[in-house]
């Protein structure tokens, strides 16, 4: 995993530079709760801050608890985090693509990356992938990856329709809201006005999009 190289690299890192080493040591990861198991992952908030702050407000709010996985191509990738259930569905706000480090990309299976409909327009649906598709880089935003082969086995599980129960974030992140504190009080003020209208709280729509995705 290119997670052990990191933390090798910002060792060497904390000895030149504490205060950026200490933001690169930042272990930081998430466990996406499903109905068919947990799959745990970890953030680089030092290659994509954005994303990975962005994926961490929402996570935290409860933002995709109850969402479901509406896209698997099978052997390839799973997509969730769309409130719609559908694919058409987002935050009600935009972040830019992330991809600055050369060594963050889709090398491997288990790689997190957020899906687009375009250059920039990456809101709240994420993939993972299960297999190498290095056709996808530079196109999309890759700011994580799963920790080992048990979390694999439970996204090879899991079929379109699988639910998102939750999604807990595990490690400090105290460092990451406090530099990028007015992105988190924009993007908060966009989902407080747009929370009556979420479809994920309308119980109705998303047994509606269940049995869409059965059929």
């Amino acid at each position: 995993m290119k997670k052990i190289f990191l933390i090798f690299s910002t060792i060497f890192l904390l000895i030149s530079c504490s205060n950026t080493s200490q933001k690169q040591l930042n272990d930081i990861r998430a466990r996406i709760k499903t109905n068919k198991g947990d799959i745990n992952v970890y953030l680089y908030p030092e290659g994509a801050p954005i994303t990975v702050l962005s994926f961490i407000n929402l996570a935290k709010r409860g933002y995709y608890d109850n969402l479901n996985f509406h896209r698997v191509v099978e052997k390839t990738l799973i997509q969730g985090g769309d409130p719609a259930g559908d694919g058409t569905g987002g935050p009600g706000y935009f972040i830019d693509n992330e991809i600055a480090l050369s060594w963050l990309n889709f090398y491997d299976s288990g790689m997190l990356a957020m899906a687009n409909a375009g250059a920039n327009t990456n809101g709240s649906q994420f993939f993972i992938t299960l297999r190498e598709i290095n056709s996808l880089n530079g196109d999309y935003t890759v700011f994580g990856e799963i920790i080992d082969t048990k979390d694999a086995k439970i996204v090879s599980d899991i079929v379109q329709g699988d639910i998102i129960e939750s999604i807990e974030i595990i490690g400090s992140t105290d460092w990451l809201y406090k530099e990028y504190k007015e992105k988190i009080e924009e993007w908060n003020k966009i989902l407080d006005a747009n929370k009556d209208f979420d479809v994920k709280n309308d119980s109705n729509k998303l047994e509606e999009t269940k049995e869409k995705n059965e059929n």
